[in-house]
């Protein structure tokens, strides 16, 4: 038998707020290390990563699908990833327009919605007919309680508007290790304090990547739903085969100055009382403080954080 192949579909990395904790290039690093056919980036109403990502995975011979996470009021999240350039076109437009309507024009693009779409019958329907076969349902298992409602919400929805179901981890880690830093971003995202976060966090660590035999193992009663990846990933990512698109100054200029990952890391170290030894006190503390160091080192050469001024 052969073995499994697998493309993560949604990466959210911290190259945008209220994003994931790991830089574009660690989650490229990584999802090329442990064998994915390829990934999609997919920054919350952004596209600031993709450059970074994208000048990443050219040096490996690797696949950055070119996407956006729409944030829609009243409705879940909305993924988009461009089939050719035309769609490119249009997430940039989207993006450089807020406001703009997703379904209007929706030709070259590809949508991604989850089960949560369920809870909202008629929008679910007005995407099913604006994408048609460009449409795919996205479910997760994360080893959480509610995996199971959340997989027969996907399930249920594809059905009624006969879409097919497509696996995901979707990743805001390269490493499971990255998790406090994750969780000081959303701490700091809405403005409390870890020990007040309560549910705002992630319950644990399994928003990561994760290698194809794995991901295929923790869906052995869906394989077509991994297998479905690597359609997305064919549809999405030959036109990129030519070279990396255009991308707007005004819609990535911020991304050559900051690099919140960065920044996140040293606020994680203060946050958490670790940013000088002498409050590292008890065992675990301190094995946090060398652990965030490291992470720190491991930072490509070059990245900055922003000025404290």
């Amino acid at each position: 038998m052969s073995p499994p192949e697998y493309a993560e579909l949604i990466c959210q990395s911290a190259s945008s707020p209220g994003g994931g904790a790991s830089l574009p290039e660690e989650l490229v690093l990584r999802a090329h290390a442990i064998g994915l056919r390829a990934m999609g980036l997919c920054d919350r109403d952004s596209i600031r990563g993709l450059p970074r990502a994208e000048r990443a995975a050219r040096e490996l011979g690797f696949t950055v699908l070119h996407g956006v996470a729409l944030t829609l009021t009243g409705l879940p999240e909305l993924v988009l990833y461009a089939e050719d350039p035309g769609g490119w076109a249009r997430i940039c437009a989207l993006l450089t327009r807020p406001g703009g309507d997703p379904l209007e024009r929706s030709g070259g693009l590809l949508a991604l919605a989850s089960g949560d779409w369920a809870a909202h019958p008629e929008a679910a329907g007005a995407i099913a007919e604006a994408f048609g076969d460009r449409l795919y349902i996205t479910a997760s298992r994360l080893l959480r309680a509610d995996d199971a409602p959340r997989c027969a919400a996907a399930e249920g929805l594809a059905r009624r508007l006969g879409r097919p179901v497509v696996a995901t981890c979707r990743v805001l880690l390269h490493r499971r290790s990255r998790k406090r830093v994750q969780d000081v971003l959303t701490c700091s995202a809405h403005g409390v304090r870890l020990d007040e976060a309560g549910r705002l966090l992630e319950p644990n660590a399994e928003r990561c990547l994760r290698a194809p035999r794995e991901l295929a193992a923790l869906f052995r009663d869906r394989p077509g739903w991994v297998r479905r990846s690597l359609e997305i990933a064919e549809r999405c990512g030959a036109w990129l085969a030519g070279g990396p698109p255009h991308y707007p100054a005004a819609l990535v200029a911020e991304s050559a100055r900051r690099m919140p990952a960065r920044r996140a890391l040293e606020i994680a170290s203060t946050a958490l009382g670790l940013d000088t030894p002498e409050r590292s006190g008890d065992a675990a503390r301190r094995a946090l403080a060398r652990e965030l160091a490291e992470e720190l080192r491991a930072l490509p050469p070059g990245i900055s954080p922003p000025s404290r001024s």
